[in-house]
């Protein structure tokens, strides 16, 4: 019998979508009838990011996936079951401003977290703004040798959900308790104040089913927090449909890059004046990957999941973690887009790499248009790393 898949009417279901979404439904039909149903919400798409960081192509997010407890995990899993295992998010408020600094402090290494200050402007009877600020923290601790254990000894859905529940992590007993602590202690220094916490990437369970729920918030509160996207910050929406059991936790991501060219001056800025990563990139491909719903697609997801707008979350100051971990897994015309702006780009000095292999076998065409240019000249090299003029790595990709 076919797996019941329900998709949401909004998603944009270009070829990457489409295909991820294929696969997906692949791998849990070898076990279809310990499969209950897949929910794919509005906001679905590939989480690029993940994928390359953990080697897992087409990892996803945006949906919902119910099993039976003798469902059989294998690494196939891994493009719904995401590697992000208990990741949330934790709304704090904030008595006075952070500096660009102080953000830097809070270490994160989880693909897609984030830590920033957020403001909501709200008009007072005067119709003057009252402005107050806020933490967001949006990351999970590393679990991801646990995670590994999962998939890799084959435990069954229901033992994961035990484990879930009842495994104790530094005094908190389950999963997202863990990650909820862990949050706080990030930001403990800024603010202890928290006022809306929830669990992103979570396996919950009724009589019957597992349910292991990507990048969506599970209805229990009529509050909705949803990630517009790194620059637009978030949205706190209020839910009148109680029927609803899941809403998006983001507006997805788009499959492509913003381009440094077609930015004006003032979006270059904020990007420059308010994001910082610790890496020595001109980029951060969180920072420069759209959302997937954008513009009129916004308003109809709204409609879809009978969701109001409370707050706008406003980003003045946002830290992200490090693209460096897998941008020589990105493709080279990708890395190049990103780094059109500075004068050199890195790679690495192995023949298994594109741009090496790219280089060797141009070498005679590339020195021809650039005499100057002698591939491991000491000038390009920084270790075990070529450090390109910008117009040579145009030449290979």
């Amino acid at each position: 019998m076919p797996i019941t898949v329900n998709k949401s009417q909004n998603v944009n279901f270009d070829t990457v979508a489409s295909n991820a979404l294929a696969k997906v439904v692949a791998t849990l039909e070898k076990q279809a009838d310990k499969v209950n149903s897949v929910t794919v919400l509005a906001h679905f798409s590939v989480d690029h990011d993940a994928s390359l960081q953990f080697g897992a192509p087409l990892i996803t997010q945006g949906l919902v996936v119910a099993v039976h407890p003798d469902y059989k995990l294998s690494s196939e899993d891994s493009s719904w079951f995401h590697p992000g295992i208990g990741r949330g998010r934790t709304l704090f408020g904030l008595d006075t401003p952070v500096t660009k600094k102080q953000l830097q402090t809070v270490s994160l290494s989880l693909s897609n977290s984030m830590v920033g200050e957020f403001t909501v402007s709200r008009p007072d009877e005067f119709g003057c703004e009252e402005v107050s600020h806020h933490i967001v923290i949006d990351s999970a601790p590393d679990l991801s040798k646990l995670y590994s254990d999962w998939l890799t000894q084959g435990l069954t859905a229901g033992e994961v959900a035990t484990q879930w529940k009842r495994t104790e992590f530094s005094g908190a007993k389950s999963v997202p308790l863990y990650s909820a602590k862990y949050r706080a202690n990030l930001v403990s220094h800024l603010s202890t104040k928290a006022v809306y916490s929830d669990t992103v990437n979570d396996v919950l369970s009724d009589m019957t089913h597992i349910y292991f729920t990507n990048n969506c918030v599970k209805e229990g509160t009529d509050t909705v927090l949803m990630k517009s996207s790194a620059l637009g910050g978030y949205r706190l929406y209020t839910a009148a449909n109680t029927a609803k059991r899941f809403y998006p936790a983001s507006l997805g991501t788009a499959n492509s890059f913003y381009n440094w060219s077609t930015m004006t001056p003032q979006n270059v800025a904020r990007i420059s004046n308010s994001c910082s990563w610790n890496d020595g990139l001109h980029f951060n491909t969180q920072v420069m990957r759209p959302p997937a719903l954008r513009n009129t697609n916004i308003r109809k997801m709204e409609d879809e999941y009978n969701i109001s707008s409370k707050d706008n979350l406003v980003m003045r100051l946002a830290h992200f973690p490090s693209s460096s971990a897998f941008v020589d897994k990105m493709m080279p015309k990708d890395v190049f887009q990103l780094s059109s702006i500075a004068e050199s780009i890195t790679a690495p000095i192995d023949p298994n790499h594109p741009v090496f292999a790219q280089l060797l076998s141009n070498i005679v065409s590339i020195q021809k248009e650039f005499p100057t240019f002698q591939l491991l000249n000491p000038k390009y090299v920084t270790g075990n790393r070529l450090n390109l003029p910008t117009e040579i790595y145009k030449q290979v990709v």
